[in-house]
């Protein structure tokens, strides 16, 4: 599957996404040092602890439904594992988002099993993208041009 565009990419994009639109945070923050921590680490330990209040954007100043939040960060954790084979589905995370899941149960029973993963450190600046690519894709994109 190395440097090949699939469904399962495109799930691990969408889980980006949603954490970016939740967190109104970039993907990839720089922190003093030159430390880099991607998005999923970041969340990981506040989905770990149950603090997903911790996670929303601080301007809508909790003006939100926490049970909607905490589905929509369930979703996207699960669209972000490490493992590919162990995302979902869109149509999955569709029904997931649209209430399908008798709430949040199913998608937590499921992070929950993989919540002993450790997310691999990545560089980012050598084009490798959080799937772990070694943006083979984007480099020959860019070459085309």
């Amino acid at each position: 599957m190395w440097g090949k565009v699939s469904e399962s990419c495109d799930v691990y994009s969408f889980g980006i996404l949603l954490l970016e639109i939740i967190s109104a945070k970039k993907p990839l923050e720089k922190l003093p040092g030159r430390v880099r921590v991607d998005i999923v680490k970041w969340v990981n330990p506040f989905v770990e602890k149950g603090a997903f209040d911790h996670v929303a954007d601080p301007r809508l100043k909790g003006r939100y439904d926490r049970a909607q939040l905490e589905t929509a960060i369930m979703v996207a954790m699960r669209c972000t594992d490490r493992n590919p084979e162990n995302r979902p589905t869109m149509m999955k995370v569709v029904e997931w988002l649209n209430g399908g899941l008798g709430r949040t149960e199913e998608v937590e029973d499921e992070v929950e099993e993989d919540a002993e993963i450790e997310y691999n450190e990545m560089e980012y600046d050598d084009g490798t993208d959080y799937d772990g690519y070694d943006g083979e894709i984007q480099r020959e994109r860019h070459h085309r041009k």
